[in-house]
């Protein structure tokens, strides 16, 4: 399907109507066949063309098991702060997921270099453990710029971020993008780690903290995961702020039901799922 909300509902559409039993011009009868055939067409029109071929340059430890990858784009692309890519690496020995994988920009647009946060888990992934062991002058490929995760086209919009763990990689793009730029934005991050040595991207929110980001960190070994009451003390006009949630799926569908007991509409949260199985 399309990588964004607007055309993934026009797929839908598309697919749901030709795929109507009665559906029929003249003696010409669909199926489900067509209806797919349609679907997809409809998909690659609309879909991100091309790919970048990204040179490594190094790797920076972030944080206690989190990293940094930093590349060199062999020509400029447009994307949005919090987008992903689809990232191929080859070298990767044969496991069942092959070496494809999608990863959050961590950068800003106006970056000079291409930025891939990651987190690095027990018995990781081969794709992972491929990227760990990178020499500089390595080749990646990326395509498929994607996502609705994205700041609000009104800087006027007041917003809450919700972090947990590798899940603030869109944050930290967006703070970027936001001190790149200059742009002052009314927003608070509720950043969620288990320990404080696993807090990642201090110095961009510290910086991003001068341009109306405001950052609390919640080390939940100490004082337990954010709840309502966490919420209600540090954003007291919480009903008037655009949500985003970004982590892992448990935290993600956690703090979704914390905000609809808290009377938050649905409408007011936006979502990003990192299952750290990469």
């Amino acid at each position: 399907m399309p990588p964004s909300r607007w055309p993934r509902l026009g797929y839908a559409a598309l697919v749901g109507i030709i795929f109507a039993p009665a559906m029929h011009i003249g003696s010409f009868y669909s199926s489900p066949e067509i209806a797919l055939l349609a679907g997809n067409l409809f998909s690659f029109i609309v879909s991100p063309k091309g790919r970048v071929t990204l040179t490594f340059v190094e790797k920076r430890e972030l944080a206690r098991g989190i990293y940094e990858f930093i590349f060199k784009s062999d020509r400029s692309f447009a994307f949005r702060a919090g987008q992903y890519l689809e990232w191929a690496l080859s070298g990767v020995p044969a496991d069942s997921r092959g070496n494809r994988r999608f990863f959050t920009i961590a950068s800003a647009p106006e970056d000079a270099e291409v930025r891939l946060g990651m987190r690095l888990y027990d018995a990781p992934s081969a794709f992972k453990r491929t990227l760990m062991v990178l020499e500089p002058g390595a080749k990646l490929y990326a395509s498929g710029i994607a996502g609705d995760f994205i700041l609000p086209k009104d800087e006027k919009r007041k917003l809450a971020f919700i972090a947990g763990g590798i899940g603030v990689t869109p944050f930290a793009s967006m703070a970027r993008h936001i001190i790149a730029v200059s742009e002052s934005r009314d927003a608070i991050l509720l950043y969620s780690s288990r320990t404080e040595a696993e807090i990642a991207y201090k110095d961009v929110f510290a910086k991003a903290g001068k341009r109306g980001l405001r950052t609390v960190y919640a080390v939940t070994d100490e004082q337990g995961p954010i709840n309502a009451a966490f919420i209600e003390r540090e954003i007291p006009d919480y009903r008037e702020r655009l949500f985003y949630i970004s982590g892992p799926p448990g935290l993600v569908d956690a703090m979704r039901e914390v905000l609809s007991s808290m009377g938050v509409s649905r409408s007011a949260v936006k979502t990003d799922y990192f299952p750290g199985l990469a």
